[in-house]
């Protein structure tokens, strides 16, 4: 039975492209689920776009070979999100990128896999302490402003802090903290 009833387009690296198709055999994946998956492939600090959506692949410290996270810009709106996931802390050449872009992000969602105030360093997430470091850095390279609206998500399961103590932590640092479900609009 096909999975897919209509085309489903993915930007993504080559890498998790593979990964992913291996997946869906694995899975037993139908031919007709796969050929309804459009593929685009950009290289590191290429952009793709798919319907009103402009998105920029940025490299992720994730896993070796190629993992991205995103640029994604609305053509409709001019409103810009980082969807910073699965990534430690981008690459010192990836913020210059951004500076030089002479984007300004309106929302920013960022990859706190590591809450809790102990873990200091990840290779391949980022913790709470990394998303203030990010942040501040977004702000002073003007590739933020005021303006942004700045998520955490992404927690492991690992941390056992409850989610209203973690929304007390954040906000001290102008965060709001994700939950399963949620809808923001900006």
């Amino acid at each position: 039975r096909n999975l897919l009833r209509e085309e489903l387009d993915i930007v993504c690296s080559e890498k998790t492209k593979d990964v992913l198709l291996q997946g869906l055999v694995y899975l037993g994946g139908r031919k007709t689920t796969v050929e309804k998956l459009q593929f685009q492939t950009p290289a590191p600090y290429e952009s793709a776009t798919v319907g009103p959506y402009v998105i920029t692949a940025l490299p992720a410290e994730h896993m070796k070979g190629g993992a991205y996270f995103y640029l994604i810009t609305d053509t409709r709106e001019n409103k810009t999100v980082l969807h910073c996931n699965d990534t430690a802390l981008p690459l010192e050449e990836t913020l210059d990128f951004l500076q030089n872009s002479g984007v300004k992000i309106d929302f920013a969602e960022l990859d706190c896999t590591l809450f809790g105030v102990g873990f200091d360093h990840h290779y391949s997430h980022m913790g709470y302490v990394h998303c203030v470091h990010l942040k501040s850095e977004l702000l002073r390279r003007g590739i933020a402003t005021q303006n942004t609206v700045f998520y955490i998500n992404h927690f492991t399961h690992n941390d056992y802090l409850p989610y209203e103590e973690m929304v007390k932590i954040a906000a001290k640092d102008g965060f709001l903290v994700s939950y399963d479900g949620l809808v923001v609009e900006f």
